[in-house]
């Protein structure tokens, strides 16, 4: 329901006093991403399902470089042992 496709299918009048609780979406610090991503896509806001796969990128670039290689098993294993209090965290709701 969170999406901007909703709106485009919808309609505002449908979608007006629906409330959507979404697990993911963008605060403080995020300004200039959702900026961006506006600008690129032409969408109203930036959903959650961009938000979390933004950060999930991030996790596979820390992975990628703690683990030296594009193997997938080395790969795995960094995620498996990352414990991330910044960078990537700030892109999921609760993480940080």
């Amino acid at each position: 329901m969170g999406s901007p496709e909703a709106v485009k299918i919808l309609g505002k009048d449908l979608l007006e006093g629906v409330f959507v609780v979404v697990a993911n979406w963008g605060t403080k610090g995020h300004e200039k991403l959702i900026s961006d991503f506006k600008t690129r896509t032409g969408e109203p806001w930036m959903p959650q399902d961009s938000m979390s796969t933004y950060g999930d990128m991030w996790v596979f670039k820390e992975a990628l470089e703690k683990a030296g290689s594009a193997d997938r098993k080395k790969v795995a294993e960094a995620i498996r042992n990352m414990n991330m209090t910044g960078g990537p965290v700030k892109y999921y709701a609760g993480a940080s």
